[in-house]
């Protein structure tokens, strides 16, 4: 039972290194607010136009894409309920 904790214990370790050793310049950060309030818009999805990838805004409207995604789609679709449907292409995104 001891060295079953301790297995997933370093199991989790090591996932945890490798997300902390991922490096920033991959990624496309965004921050997502309403047009009229300026407040976040907070849990909104983020996804890749015809395929089942994507990501969550947090508590404070921001999100961050992996830049991989880039390879996968040309088109962000960006979706929030009581808001309109946004589609972004990733040519009009720069990377920071």
């Amino acid at each position: 039972m001891f060295f079953k904790k301790i297995r997933i214990f370093s199991i989790l370790l090591f996932l945890f290194a490798q997300l902390a050793a991922q490096n920033d310049e991959n990624f496309f950060f965004g921050k997502l607010t309403d047009a009229n309030t300026g407040e976040p818009v907070v849990f909104a999805t983020i996804r890749l136009k015809g395929k089942d990838l994507g990501v969550i805004s947090n508590n404070d409207g921001g999100f961050k894409i992996p830049a991989e995604f880039q390879l996968k789609a040309d088109t962000l679709v960006i979706s929030s309920m009581g808001y309109e449907t946004k589609r972004l292409g990733f040519s009009t995104l720069k990377k920071k």
